[in-house]
C-alpha cells in the first residue's frame, strides 16, 4: 500500500537499525499484514589475515580456515524418547557451537605451541563486525536508503490504514534510535484512492444537480427531485451489497460506480413522466403512479436488461485479467437492478404520496414556460424529421448500413487498440543499461546525472523518485 524510505545516519550500521526498529514499530499498527525490508545488507563478520604475522607464528591460511569452519558448527546429535507424565516425547539432540559474535571468533584457537600456550585467532589476524557487499542499491531522491514495503491486511482499510501510519511514524517512535534519519513516503497507493472516491462523489453529485435541473425543464420540479432520489437509493444499495459479500469498495468496484451514474435515472425518467401523462388524463396521483407503471414496467425491464446483459460477459472472464476486470460489472448491474427494483415499487409510492394533480395540471413544467417558444421548435423540427425517416425509410435504412460499414472500416484501419491509455500517467520509468562488467559503485554514478535531471523537475510535477 506504501512504501517508508530510510536515509540518512552516521553510517551503514546506524541506518540498518533505525530500518529494523521502524520495521518493529509498522508491523504493531493495526491492520498491516507484512513488511518487508528492501536493500538491507545481512551482518557479517570479516577476518583481515597478514601474512607476515602468520609466517611469524609459522602458520598456514588453510590451518586458520580449518580452525574456523571446525569450531563454527552445528552437529545433530540423534534423539532420545523420554516421558512427559503418561505420555512419551522425542527429543532432539543438537551440539551448538556456532559464532554469535566478534568475541567468539577472536577467541578461536588455531594451534598450541610447545608449551601449551593456545595460539587464537586475534592473534594473527583483526577482526570485525562488517556487513556483506552490496548487491542492489536503493537510492530515493538521489540519496542511499532501505525501504519498507508496507502491505495491509485483506479486510483493513487502505485509507484508515495509511493515516494511521503517517501519524504513528515518526511521532510516537523513541526518536533517540532514529536520531538523524529522514523518512520519506513514497508510492503511496490511497492517493489513488482518494482521488477515485473523490470523483465518484462529485460525480454523485453533479449528476443529482443535473438530473434535477433537466428534469425540470419538462418536469414540475417536485416531481424531478422525486425521479432524482433514485440515484442516491441504488448506489446506498449497492454499498451494502459490496458489504455483505465481503467485496471491499476499492479502486477496481468505484470504476463500475463511476460509469453506472448517468444510467441510474432512465428507468426512473420513463415511469415518471408517464404517470405524470396519467395525472394529466385526470386520474389521482396514487392511481396514476400504478398504472404509469404497470403500462411501462416490461419496456424499462428490457431497456435495463440489455444494459446488464452488455456488461455480464465481464463479471466471467477468466484468467489473472478476468479476477480484476470482474468487479467493474458487479457494481453497473447491482446498481441497475436496484434502481429497476427502486423504480417499480418505492418510486410510484413517492409519486403517488407528494405529487398532487392540481401542480401537474395547472404549473408549467419547470422552466418550461420560460422556454416555450424554443421548445415547440424543437417539437416541429422532431416532426419533421420524423416524418421524413417513415416516409423516406428505405433510404434511412441504407443510410444507416452504410454508417455501420463505414465506422467498421474506421476502426479496421485507423483505430489503434490499447488496453491501458497512456495519458494521465502517475509514475514513468526511465530504464537504463550499463556495459556488462560494470560495478555498482560506477553504475551509481553513472545515474547520478539523471537523478539530477529528474531532481530538478517542478515540484507539482515530482514527488519522488527511486532508483
Amino acid at each position: 500500500m506504501i512504501e517508508l524510505a530510510v536515509s540518512g545516519g552516521k553510517d551503514a550500521f546506524e541506518l540498518k537499525e533505525a530500518a529494523r526498529y521502524l520495521e518493529e514499530e509498522i508491523e504493531k499498527v493495526s491492520g498491516v499484514a507484512r513488511v518487508d525490508l528492501r536493500g538491507e545488507r545481512e551482518y557479517e563478520i570479516r577476518v583481515e589475515i597478514s601474512a607476515k604475522v602468520l609466517q611469524r607464528y609459522q602458520l598456514s591460511f588453510t590451518e586458520v580456515v580449518q580452525a574456523l569452519r571446525e569450531q563454527n558448527i552445528s552437529i545433530p546429535g540423534g534423539t532420545f524418547t523420554r516421558m512427559d507424565g503418561k505420555i512419551e516425547k522425542d527429543v532432539i539432540v543438537r551440539t551448538e557451537g556456532q559464532f554469535e559474535s566478534v568475541e567468539d571468533v577472536n577467541n578461536t584457537v588455531v594451534r598450541s605451541n610447545d608449551l601449551g600456550r593456545p595460539i587464537v585467532l586475534g592473534d594473527v589476524a583483526k577482526i570485525f563486525m562488517s556487513l556483506k557487499e552490496e548487491q542492489v542499491a536503493y537510492r530515493v531522491d538521489g540519496r542511499d536508503a532501505l525501504r519498507l514495503v508496507i502491505s495491509k491486511k485483506e479486510q483493513a482499510d487502505a485509507i484508515s490504514l495509511i493515516d494511521s501510519l503517517r501519524e504513528r511514524i515518526p511521532e510516537k517512535l523513541n526518536q533517540d534510535r532514529i536520531k538523524g534519519i529522514e523518512l520519506s513516503w513514497i508510492n503511496d497507493l490511497s492517493k489513488l484512492i482518494r482521488r477515485r472516491l473523490g470523483v465518484l462523489s462529485n460525480n454523485l453529485l453533479v449528476g443529482l444537480i443535473l438530473v434535477v435541473l433537466v428534469l425540470s425543464l419538462f418536469l414540475p420540479f417536485k416531481v424531478s427531485i422525486v425521479t432524482a432520489i433514485g440515484i442516491p437509493l441504488a448506489f446506498l444499495g449497492t454499498m451494502t451489497f459490496f458489504d455483505l459479500h465481503g467485496t471491499s469498495l476499492n479502486l477496481i468496484t468505484m470504476m463500475g460506480l463511476i460509469i453506472v451514474v448517468g444510467m441510474l435515472v432512465d428507468d426512473a425518467v420513463v415511469v415518471t413522466e408517464n404517470a405524470v401523462r396519467e395525472m394529466e388524463d385526470g386520474h389521482d396521483p396514487m392511481t396514476a403512479a400504478v398504472r404509469g407503471t404497470q403500462k411501462i414496467w416490461a419496456a424499462v425491464f428490457a431497456s435495463v436488461m440489455t444494459t446488464v446483459l452488455a456488461f455480464f460477459p465481464m463479471s466471467i472472464m477468466s484468467g489473472i485479467f478476468g479476477k480484476f476486470v470482474s468487479f467493474i460489472p458487479l457494481g453497473v448491474i447491482c446498481a441497475l437492478l436496484l434502481s429497476l427494483l427502486e423504480c417499480y415499487f418505492i418510486l410510484p409510492y413517492h409519486i403517488g404520496r407528494w405529487i398532487t394533480a392540481e401542480s401537474v395540471q395547472t404549473a408549467p413544467r419547470g422552466f418550461k414556460g420560460a422556454f416555450d417558444r424554443w421548445w415547440k421548435t424543437v417539437v416541429r423540427g422532431y416532426g419533421n424529421l420524423l416524418q421524413f425517416a417513415t416516409r423516406y425509410r428505405y433510404l434511412m435504412l441504407l443510410l444507416f448500413f452504410g454508417v455501420i460499414v463505414l465506422t467498421g472500416w474506421n476502426v479496421a484501419n485507423n483505430m489503434r487498440v490499447v488496453l491501458f491509455p497512456p495519458k494521465g500517467i502517475d509514475q514513468f520509468i526511465i530504464m537504463a543499461k550499463a556495459p556488462n562488467g560494470t560495478t555498482l559503485e560506477q553504475t551509481t554514478t553513472l545515474m547520478k546525472p539523471v537523478e539530477d535531471f529528474v531532481g530538478s523537475l517542478p515540484e507539482n510535477e515530482l514527488e519522488n523518485f527511486v532508483t
